[in-house]
Formats: C-alpha cells, structure tokens, sequence
C-alpha cells in the first residue's frame, strides 16, 4: 500500500519489515505472532514519517489503513483508511504536549503548551472531540513544530492484545 504513494525509493528507510503487528478486525484483537491466515499484517515505519504517508493533508483524511501501537495502555489504535483527521500545529521554542496518542479529548482541551522565542506563554486547544492518534515533533530551524492528529473516536477501533 505504501508502494502506490509514492515512497517505494524510500521504503528499507523507513520500514522496519521485521516489526510485525497481527491483526484481527473481528475479534478486536492484535498479536506479534501470526493467528490465522486472514490476519491483517502491519509493519513497523519510522514514527516521525507516519504524517506525510499517511495523511492527505489538503483533504484531512487518511491514505492507507493504520494500526497504532499505545504502548502506556498496551492497545492498538486501527483507524479505516478514509476516515477523517483533525490537525492541531504548535510552532514556538519550546512545545510540550498536554495529551498522549490514544487520550480523548473535547473540544477546547488543551492540547500543546507553547513557549515563544520572546518567552510567552500559550495554550493550543482542540477544536474537535475525538481520540488523539498521533503527537509528533519537527525542528524547523531553531524553532520546534508539533503536530498532534485527533480521530472522530466512531473511526476508531481499539484492538486488545491476544494471549497465545
């Protein structure tokens, strides 16, 4: 599926083919081993490089079917390709995230404390309910950017993990 957007040149840079994630839309379940021969087979690409393959940002919806991993909460996040996203920018000296992936949030949440190069203070609020699905960081010269993608939660299926 990534071979169609454009990235097969860069694809051994990104891709970690040896991370392999199992899933089971049925059963709600994911697994590192294979569980059946009609699992769904996720691999493993570069964090800061999901954005860009995987969203198209002039229409907000996503390009490929995506299974996040929430490590804190041992779930993964499957969300349908098509589905549409909401993208909350902070851009300052410093950005510290208020939300984790796989956290709620309503409209009007505080999503990102952000600290100016002349040292103000600001808060980044989300302007949409849903479930945050990705927070991640870019340095555009000595200024950092933070991105965080947030998931109407009906587009969401959260995956317990199995135990085989």
């Amino acid at each position: 599926m990534l071979r169609s957007s454009g990235y097969s040149s860069n694809l051994d840079i990104i891709v970690s083919y040896n991370s392999k994630l199992y899933v089971d839309l049925e059963k709600k379940i994911f697994c590192d081993k294979p569980m059946a021969d009609d699992n769904r087979v996720f691999v493993e690409i570069v964090y800061e490089k999901l954005p860009e393959i995987a969203i198209d940002f002039e229409n907000n919806i996503l390009r490929i079917d995506v299974a996040i991993y929430i490590p804190s909460k041992d779930i993964v996040l499957f969300i349908k390709r098509g589905s549409n996203v909401d993208i909350l920018e902070a851009q300052g000296k410093i950005i510290i995230p208020l939300v984790n992936s796989g956290e709620s949030v309503e409209s009007n949440t505080k999503v990102f404390y952000r600290i100016t190069k002349k040292y103000e203070t600001r808060t980044h609020r989300a302007e949409t309910v849903g479930l945050v699905v990705y927070i991640g960081e870019m340095f555009i010269g000595d200024s950092e950017k933070m991105i965080a993608v947030t998931v109407g939660e009906k587009d969401v299926i959260k995956l317990s993990r199995c135990y085989y």
